[in-house]
């Protein structure tokens, strides 16, 4: 489950292989959807910002796999 919420997910940056990315679900009163961010959890200076759920961490492995490290 959670794989296919990272090939549907939003994002607006180039994945790396080998690098960590961070899935999140966005709530609004506009949109409702997943999104790939490189902050994690723990590195938002004021915690994560409102409207953000975290759904867990994934290393990006491949062209269009990762593995999941965490949540």
């Amino acid at each position: 489950m959670l794989t296919e919420l990272v090939h549907q997910a939003h994002y607006m940056f180039l994945p790396q292989v080998g690098q960590v990315y961070h899935l999140y679900q966005e709530s609004t009163q506009f949109q409702n959807r997943t999104v790939l961010i490189r902050t994690g959890p723990a590195q938002w200076s004021s915690g994560i910002p409102g409207g953000l759920t975290f759904l867990g961490s994934v290393r990006k492995l491949g062209e269009n796999t990762g593995i999941v490290t965490g949540k």
